[in-house]
């Protein structure tokens, strides 16, 4: 039987930065801290600290994966770049792993989930998941059905209008802490970030699959498309001008 990769899983797309390391899907460790810290520090240190912890070097990875978003736009910078320089400083085959899929992932004992984030400007992000066919080892994970930014008091409408198959449940940090009342019927279950288990299981299915992405030109998912400002265009005839 062929070896397991080992493989460095890292997200920083919510308030919790994420670092795993694992023989395949098996968990070797598993550290979790508060992303303000990982933005300042650096990812690196963490990810250290992870490789001492399951006792292996970086010389000996097979595969780093990251969490591809959306999220955090400074956090989806971040560990993209940190994952580029792994790959690119030792060899090895770069995978992203949507990290709303890995939330979605975590959740047992319902068929759809809708996981609800941040977008600013006093906006939600919601982006619907069935579970169904998640555990088959051909699914790449949950399967997306539906997303769009809303205001915050259009959540129930959006969710019912989606006809989700029940059970179903809401994770994220901007969903409601008290849930979906009827018609809905939705609770919130406490999953704010990708736990790192699910990191390493989708990211196991990526590269098994051959879903790698291109170190050179990998780019993370946004909520919004990153701000852009064009280059203010000279007037004809202004002053100075030859025009």
């Amino acid at each position: 039987m062929p070896r397991a990769p080992l493989i460095l899983a890292f997200d920083t797309s919510t308030e919790t930065a994420v670092v795993a390391v694992g023989r395949g899907s098996r968990p070797l460790a598993v550290r979790h801290e508060p992303a303000p810290r990982a933005y300042d520090e650096g990812l690196v240190p963490h990810i250290a600290d992870a490789l001492r912890e399951a006792n292996v070097r970086a010389e000996d990875l097979d595969v780093v994966a990251c969490g591809s978003g959306p999220g955090s736009f400074t956090g989806l910078r971040i560990a993209l770049a940190t994952a580029k320089g792994y790959a690119f400083a030792l060899d090895l085959p770069l995978v992203l792993v949507p990290s709303t899929a890995a939330m979605a992932a975590a959740v047992h004992g319902c068929r759809s989930v809708v996981a609800v984030l941040d977008a600013k400007r006093g906006q939600i992000f919601a982006q619907a998941f069935d579970l169904r066919r998640r555990g088959s080892p051909s699914a790449a994970g949950p399967r997306e059905t539906a997303r769009a930014i809303l205001d915050p008091g259009e959540l129930a409408s959006w969710t019912a209008a989606r006809r989700l198959v029940r059970p179903r449940a809401l994770i994220g940090a901007a969903a409601p802490a008290g849930g979906l009342a009827d018609p809905v019927r939705a609770p919130f279950l406490p999953v704010r970030f990708p736990p790192g288990r699910e990191l390493l299981v989708l990211a196991r299915r990526a590269f098994l699959a051959g879903r790698l992405a291109s170190p050179d030109e990998a780019e993370p998912e946004y909520i919004r498309p990153p701000p852009f400002n064009r280059p203010a265009e000279r007037p004809r005839g202004a002053k100075g001008s030859r025009g």
